[in-house]
């Protein structure tokens, strides 16, 4: 609530300056700078505080401009990814809506490289590969691997 007094006082103010406005705007900003124990409410008087002191006209510009529509695109998405998406919430998949097979990570880079019984070298140089591949971080598995050697997810 004090968030949106403080927005609402300095809205009013750039909208229709008065000397009204102009007294109730500094007792709003001096309560939420000097007086208020929440460091959003703080941070954002002195945001304000600059703005005004700074230049009023281009205060005015960035804090009445037009915001963008916030639009809900999930219905658009095929069901089947959604649901593959939301299983794998926790991966970078999710964020950036790719199918979490195609993406690498490092548990999948690290399980395939199995120590060999007999050749070390072989396996410290696939683990070295592997390494490097998660240095890389998570990259898309190439088309040419069979889906069935991406394994299951879990």
């Amino acid at each position: 609530v004090q968030m949106q007094i403080l927005t609402a006082t300095v809205k009013l103010h750039l909208m229709k300056s008065t000397a009204a406005s102009a007294e109730m705007l500094k007792k709003c900003l001096k309560a939420a700078t000097e007086e208020s124990d929440n460091p959003d409410l703080r941070d954002r008087g002195f945001i304000y505080w600059r703005l005004l002191s700074g230049s009023p006209e281009k205060a005015k510009q960035v804090i009445l401009a037009s915001k963008p529509t916030i639009t809900d695109d999930t219905g658009e998405m095929d069901s089947k990814m959604l649901d593959k998406l939301i299983g794998a919430i926790g991966s970078m998949a999710s964020v950036f809506y790719v199918d979490p097979d195609l993406v690498r990570t490092r548990a999948s880079v690290m399980a395939s490289v199995e120590q060999p019984d007999d050749d070390e070298d072989e396996w410290r140089k696939n683990l070295e590969q592997a390494r490097h591949e998660v240095a890389r971080g998570p990259q898309p598995v190439q088309a040419t691997r069979s889906s069935s050697s991406s394994g299951s997810s879990s």
